[in-house]
């Protein structure tokens, strides 16, 4: 027997408003500590679109707008995922949250300095040209 739809809402909806309510008053803390995190992935996945809108698409011959949904003609993303993954990794290197403080965060000022976003910043515009540039090569696409 299926259980009808607007059952399944009110149980849903019960639940968030269950972890909202017991929530409420740690949100803030919740939201310190997980923005940073949103902010490096951010860092990251914007400057990989700037190099690729502005720098590989005009040299490409631009969008594809008639292949946007045929899996032969779009991109691998290789360079893009790979770019992203080091960015964040050479994040780690330099945050300093509250959960952790990296070894080069350290050395700035007496509780450490985050340089994650500088440094997830410029290993994505180092390495993703160079990537993009051998996904282009190797893969033709």
């Amino acid at each position: 027997m299926a259980v009808p739809r607007f059952v399944w809402c009110a149980v849903i909806s019960a639940i968030i408003l269950a972890l909202a309510w017991g929530g409420r008053d740690v949100l803030y803390t919740i939201l310190q500590n997980f923005l940073p995190m949103l902010g490096y992935w951010t860092i990251c996945f914007g400057c990989i679109l700037f190099i690729e809108h502005f720098g590989f698409r005009p040299r490409n011959g631009g969008y594809d707008l008639s292949g946007w949904q045929d899996q032969k003609r779009m991109p691998w993303g290789l360079a893009g995922v790979g770019a992203l993954v080091i960015g964040i990794g050479f994040s780690f290197l330099g945050m300093a949250q509250t959960w952790y403080v990296a070894p080069v965060a350290k050395k700035i000022g007496a509780v450490g300095g985050d340089v994650g976003d500088y440094l997830a910043l410029v290993s994505v515009c180092i390495f993703y040209p160079i990537l993009r540039t051998l996904e282009i090569r190797v893969l033709g696409r």
